[in-house]
């Protein structure tokens, strides 16, 4: 009897902890995916579709946020990317080690299906899940946002970092 619990509740933790992003999210892009997506060295620049704004890091002058709307095709992209790099199922910020400085920083608040989500994470110690990540957050800052015209509009950063 002591090993049938005992096999019960290991299948329960690993059936708990096995959630990925493809469990808990449709195929297809839901009506209500939404999105505020806080990136880059210092974690500071930002997406935000609830808002539908953009917020440059100048570094050494702060930030400055326009105003910035995603088109349904570029929402898909980023719905997919979210999908195809499991970010739900990226190692959460928390033990406070760092392998590299500096580093990239994410904080993810996201609407689908009906769920909120509210994930941390950053390129400290990088595992191949969150250097895919990187690759794809910069294919998105490169061909999503910085040809647009209201990213250009934005005075230009100054400094640098460590």
């Amino acid at each position: 009897m002591r090993h049938m619990l005992w096999g019960i509740a290991v299948i329960l933790v690993l059936t708990a902890c096995g959630s990925t992003t493809e469990d808990a999210l449709p195929e297809d892009m839901p009506d209500d995916f939404a999105f505020a997506l806080s990136y880059g060295l210092g974690g500071v620049s930002e997406i935000n579709t609830y808002d539908d704004t953009y917020t440059k890091d100048l570094i050494v002058d702060g930030t400055t946020t326009t105003d910035f709307v995603l088109s349904d095709e570029e929402l898909r992209t980023i719905y997919q990317a979210v999908l195809e790099n499991d970010v739900l199922a990226l190692p959460d910020e928390g033990d406070g080690l760092s392998c590299m400085e500096p580093h990239h920083k994410y904080n993810l608040q996201m609407t689908a299906n009906g769920e909120d989500y509210s994930l941390i994470w950053d390129s400290s110690c990088p595992t191949t899940a969150v250097s895919n990540w990187d690759d794809t957050m910069l294919e998105i800052h490169q061909n999503m946002i910085q040809p647009r015209d209201e990213y250009q509009e934005l005075p230009a950063a100054t400094g640098g970092y460590d």
